[in-house]
């Protein structure tokens, strides 16, 4: 069974900051549970922001359900992220002009698997 996430030797930063998310190796199989936990500012959203395309690393290899993402377009990536991966932004990203039922169902417009 191949993992449906795998990152090798990741690393990333923010433009002007000395920390640096760095990753050796990680495989996240589908079905698995995987548990985050660390120290605000540990990495924990860039690490999610990562694996769902939303950043892309620095160095290292990045797979998602078989997808490199660093070679995926960011209009691609987006499409990944609608079809495949529940996301929910810590500040919501919600567009005032539209309503609740609406913003839930925005992300279903862009999304093939509709």
């Amino acid at each position: 069974m191949k993992p449906a996430i795998v990152l090798k030797d990741i690393n990333f930063s923010y433009p002007r900051s000395k920390n640096i998310l760095s990753i050796a190796d990680m495989s996240v199989f589908s079905g698995e549970k995987v548990f985050i936990h660390g120290a605000s500012g540990s990495g924990k959203t860039t690490l999610l922001n990562l694996i769902s395309g939303v950043l892309v690393p620095q160095s290292g290899s990045l797979i998602v359900l078989g997808k490199n993402m660093q070679s995926l377009s960011a209009g691609r990536r987006d499409r990944l992220r609608g079809d495949h991966i529940g996301f929910v932004f810590q500040n919501f990203n919600l567009i005032s002009y539209l309503t609740i039922y609406e913003n839930i169902l925005l992300p279903l417009k862009s999304s093939s698997k509709r």
